[in-house]
Parts: structure tokens; sequence; C-alpha cells
């Protein structure tokens, strides 16, 4: 199994109208500041190296290195170079292993769905890592979440549950990350899609919300 790519900003991409307007309370645009523009663009290369790193271990292993070899290259124990980039497989099921904590992918994305949906966004900021419920604060989850209201009205249930990599390939099975929840939010009016994004230690670290027309779009 190929490893994950990590989506390519932390965050939730809501309506159109949500994308292309200030929203009150955020901070002010950030985007000309070349200081804040090297720290995005440092972050950009930190998630690239690490996704090159996952790839090159996992190529590793296919060449026939051994772990101990691959940890010795990172000065961590075999053990921990397992933890890291393990994609051990059932013999019996060919389903993935878990070498991070165990989580229940539709289980975890229904939870910070329900949490929106009830306006509680301290249960959703507590479902994700640092970074991500920084970028998406409490008037930006807001915003998207009253742009949904206001197109397909009140949530009601869930249906589509499956478990992706982040480039769009199934993962049947799979309980640790990386991974990406996918699954149909039915509401009174209408139908969103919603991807949830999890790190691998189990963490919320995307968030993305988008009518079944827009899903082609989505980043991951």
């Amino acid at each position: 199994m190929a490893p994950d790519q990590p989506p390519a900003r932390e965050g939730l991409v809501g309506s159109p109208a949500e994308r292309s307007r200030d929203t009150a309370g955020e901070p002010a645009d950030t985007s000309d500041d070349p200081l804040l523009g090297a720290v995005r663009a440092a972050d950009d290369a930190h998630r690239a190296a690490e996704v090159a790193l996952a790839q090159a271990a996992l190529r590793a292993r296919e060449g026939g290195r051994t772990w101990a070899q691959i940890g010795e290259s990172l000065g961590v124990s075999r053990q921990a170079a397992f933890k890291r980039f393990g994609r051990p497989i059932d013999p019996e099921t060919g389903a993935a292993l878990t070498t991070g904590p165990t989580i229940d992918p539709a289980g975890l994305a229904e939870q910070a769905f329900r949490a929106l949906a009830a306006g509680n966004v301290e249960a959703v900021h507590g479902l994700m890592t640092h970074a991500c419920s920084r970028a998406l604060t409490k008037a930006r989850l807001g915003t998207v979440w009253r742009d949904v209201l206001a197109t397909v009205g009140e949530l009601e249930s869930f249906s589509g549950h499956e478990t992706r990599s982040h480039d769009g390939g199934a993962l049947p099975g799979v309980t640790s990350g990386p991974l990406v929840a996918r699954l149909v939010l039915h509401h009174e009016a209408g139908e969103m899609v919603g991807h949830v994004s999890v790190n691998r230690a189990g963490r919320i670290d995307g968030l993305l919300l988008a009518p079944p027309a827009g899903e082609a779009e989505m980043a991951f």
C-alpha cells in the first residue's frame, strides 16, 4: 500500500461563497506577508518531506532492507521504524493490520459532524490536531455550517461510509491512520459529502465538506 498524501493545507472547504469572502472574526489576510509566507512554505516542505521519507522507507523494505537497517539510518530502533512506516497485512483476510492507535473512521467522522451540527465547536476541536483546530476557527466553522443549513437544512442521518487513502484508493478494513473517512450527510432538503482526514495518531488533520457534485474537486 502506497503511503498516503497529506492534505495540502489542514482545514475545511465549505461553500464557494464561504471561500470567497472574509469571515467575521477571522485573522486578517496575511497572504502577502513574506515572513508568514516562509512559514507556510516550510510547513508544505515538511509535509512533502514526510511523504518522501515514508515512500523511501517502503521502497527500502521492498528492496530487501531490514527494519533494523532503516531504523539505523534514521537513528531509531527497528521497532520505532516499523511503527512509523510499517504496513503489515493479515495473511488470512488481506486487511491491513494496525501499527498505530485503533480508530473507528466512520464513527470519528460522524462524531465530528454531529458536534458541528450541534454547534459544539469545542468538541470538534477536541478531535483535531492543534494545527487543524487553529486553521478551523469557531468563526469559520460556524460560517460554513450556516451556509449548509441555508442550503440543505438540518442534518438528519449518514450513509455511504468508506475509508480511503488521500489519493482516493479504497482501504477496506483499515482502522489506523493516515486515512480519509468519507461519508454522505443527509439533510432535510439535500445531501452533502464529508471527507475527514485522520493522521497516524488518530487525530483529525483535515475536514472537507461539499455538495455531491463538487466531491471530485475536494483536496483529499
